[in-house]
């Protein structure tokens, strides 16, 4: 929404934010937020108040502003989190965005924003507030709220984490940390002329563990006015906390790899972190943006310089403080190279293998990590077999993208190194940011998609905050993603009503589009995989509702729940090669799904949306004529008949599940002369014409009758 909010000041007015988000998703686009000039008296609350993790503000202004009590601008608290993209903060006093980061999901994205002449120090705090701890002087303000719901900031950005790995992991231990601890990721953002007690910018600290990224920003004269140690004119990172092994991980010690071109005229220190070594190590050193570079990892080389021979030797920090545009790029020779938890953070790395056919990545089973994890800054991964193994542990997937980053991948052959053993982690799992796959092969793989398998797997995964989802020229073959223990029944809930009561079947996908922006996939076959809904794509958010399917095959893909239950009414949602289960209108789905074929079974394409059920959308894979002409005879046969004259199908439910339609392609359906025992005709969305004749006798009005079975009758 888009509107003009200017707060009123008064000296009765009680520390009650503008605007507070309870629950739910909300989205502020081209919005301005300032005060009400009046001497004497300010807006001491926050603008917005978000208590849920998905909202946005998009475009938006915040100016001229004063905030009580560090209350920021704009506050994030208990399970808050979201977007701020292409938003202005100017002239505020008090803390601009405050966040309290305590549970999994709490994620923050800042991207393309300007903060300038903002100040956080105490003598900017004190015209604001009344009872602050900080305050010098005392005008006429309502009294403020408890400082343990309201910390007091010291950063005009201030970040501080409670997050607690042990309260957050059960069920899914041990599960690395990087996998759902809060993601804070700043992108092309400026900050000028801002002033902090701790920090001038940005402060990161806590109890607790949190991933962030900074990539292409920009630091202008900033300050920190504290007369300690451990300051830093524009970052301060000043955290630390326990992970799944309880080792406690230090803030300082993330940020080597977490910058990725930013620069800085501001004076002094301008980035200080809290490390395993010192509590207060100046890193100003990572705000530079250096030039692009070329290193090389041979099975022959070693471990201090190129060549090197592993690929973690060549994205040692020293080597990799590129981000983009300048970017570090590794060629990766001839050979078996192990991935080992390989940090890429906010940087840009490119990794080149000699061919599909030489070069070779592969995972150990017994170190429970992924090979890559992106945060914020950008992946590209080409001309490889990449071996995947089977670990005992969940680890997400085999390449994690979290924060406001990119993975490419390109020319590249998945393989499961432990083909007989059921994989617990997917290829590409993506919380964040973009993911782009072309020219790629993702081969044989029988997923553990159980229900104890609280996270589920497919060879492309995306949840939450994901962005972009592109595909391009791949394929996707023999890969299973039904858990073992579908269907559920109520002798399982009965038996096991610990594991079972309120279980459901994962409806699995070789790719799972849990949640993302936009999907487009072209000139790409998904065939020979299996799944209980879906063996193919299964979708279930977008904010794009649009779905482009250009120029793909669809083949042989099964949904076992099709197989298994009988009971037609049961499995109206299926589709052995897409589900649609997003918000959508028809219009979005017929004319994003084009140039597509399918020889799997019908229904190609099912819904939970009840007019789009059992294959009303299979005629945009299915080759057919403008009029679609089918016979029904009681004589025929609806496992072996096409619907020709010589052929007909046997019933007339069968027939227009399987006859495709649109509203310029109409199915007609001619009946033989009979009575047809039918117990569902769905129509759904389709577009269908019936006949009843006595074929043969024009002259004569047909004996064709329909019956309703004892069943009840769905038209």
């Amino acid at each position: 929404m888009s509107y003009a909010f200017e707060c009123a000041a008064s000296p009765d007015q009680l520390p009650i934010s503008l605007i507070a988000v309870y629950q739910g998703e909300a989205r502020f686009e081209d919005c301005t937020f300032t005060q009400e000039s009046k001497s004497g008296y300010y807006f001491s609350s926050s603008f917005v108040e978000f208590h849920r993790p998905r909202s946005s503000l998009l475009n938006c202004q915040f100016s001229n502003s004063y905030h009580s009590c560090s209350q920021p601008s704009v506050n994030y608290i208990e399970y808050g989190g979201g977007k701020i993209i292409n938003c202005q903060f100017s002239n505020i006093h008090g803390t601009v965005i405050g966040m309290q980061v305590e549970y999994e999901g709490c994620d923050l994205q800042v991207r393309n924003c300007a903060f300038s002449n903002c100040d956080s120090t105490e003598s900017s705090q004190s015209q604001s507030c009344q009872h602050c701890s900080s305050c010098s002087t005392q005008p006429t303000f309502a009294q403020c709220p408890p400082s343990s719901e309201y910390p007091t900031a010291t950063s005009i950005i201030t970040i501080t984490s409670t997050f607690d790995y042990q309260k957050q992991k059960v069920g899914f231990s041990p599960i690395p940390f990087q996998l759902f601890c809060p993601i804070i990721t700043f992108k092309e953002c400026q900050f000028k002329e801002n002033k902090g007690v701790n920090a001038g910018a940005v402060e990161l600290k806590g109890s607790g563990l949190m991933l962030f990224g900074f990539t292409q920003c920009q630091f202008t004269n900033n300050q920190a006015t504290s007369s300690g140690s451990s300051k830093a004119n524009d970052i301060l990172i000043d955290f630390e906390g326990k992970d799944e092994s309880l080792v406690t991980r230090y803030g300082g010690d993330f940020s080597l790899n977490s910058f990725g071109s930013c620069t800085s005229t501001s004076a002094g220190v301008q980035i200080v972190g809290k490390t395993s070594s010192q509590p207060s190590l100046d890193q100003s050193e990572l705000m530079l943006q250096s030039a692009s570079k070329t290193v090389d990892v041979t099975s022959t080389g070693g471990s201090a310089q190129t060549p090197y021979s592993k690929l973690e030797y060549a994205l040692q920090y020293k080597d990799s403080v590129q981000g983009f545009p300048s970017q570090l790029t590794i060629n990766v020779g001839v050979g078996i190279f192990q991935v080992i938890n390989n940090y890429i953070g906010g940087r840009d790395i490119k990794i080149i293998g000699k061919s599909i056919t030489e070069s070779q990545l592969q995972s150990i089973n017994t170190i429970i990590s992924p090979a890559f994890t992106v945060i914020g800054g950008n992946l590209n991964v080409q001309q490889f077999t990449i071996k995947q193994a089977s670990s005992p542990q969940q680890y997400g997937g085999l390449i994690v993208i979290r924060g406001d980053g990119l993975i490419q991948i390109d020319y590249i052959m998945f393989q499961q190194l432990d083909q007989w053993i059921d994989q617990r982690s997917s290829v590409i799992y993506s919380t964040a940011g973009d993911v782009s796959v072309s020219n790629s092969q993702f081969e044989q793989c029988v997923y553990k998609n159980d229900v104890q398998m609280k996270m589920k797997q497919a060879s492309i995964h995306t949840i939450d905050k994901s962005g972009i989802i592109t595909i391009t020229n791949s394929s996707f073959s023999q890969i299973t993603t039904v858990g073992s223990d579908s269907p559920i029944t109520q002798v399982m809930r009965t038996t096991n009503p610990l594991l079972y009561k309120d279980a459901v079947d994962f409806d699995g996908g070789t790719i799972f589009i849990e949640e993302a922006e936009q999907f487009t996939i072209t000139l790409s076959n998904i065939s020979n995989n299996q799944g209980w809904r879906t063996g193919g794509i299964n979708i279930r958010k977008l904010s794009v509702p649009k779905v482009t399917v250009n120029g793909c095959i669809f083949e042989r893909n099964i949904a076992k729940q099709n197989l298994v239950i009988t009971d037609i009414t049961h499995k109206m949602q299926l589709g052995n090669d897409i589900i649609l289960d997003h918000k959508f209108q028809g219009n979005d789905i017929a004319t994003g799904i084009t140039n597509s074929t399918a020889n799997s079974q019908y229904p190609h394409i099912g819904s939970i949306y009840q007019q789009y059920q059992y294959g009303v959308f299979d005629y945009l894979i299915t080759t057919q004529s403008v009029a679609e002409q089918v016979y029904v005879s009681i004589q025929g046969d609806d496992t072996n008949g096409d619907g020709t004259e010589e052929l007909p199908y046997r019933t007339v439910q069968n027939t227009v599940s399987v006859t495709p339609s649109s509203s310029s392609r109409i199915s007609q359906i001619s009946l033989y002369d009979g009575t047809y025992d039918e117990r569902e005709i769905l129509i759904g969305g389709r577009y269908v014409s019936i006949f009843g004749s006595s074929i043969g006798e024009p002259e004569v009005i047909g004996n064709t009758t329909l019956t309703q079975r004892p069943e009840n009758c769905i038209v």
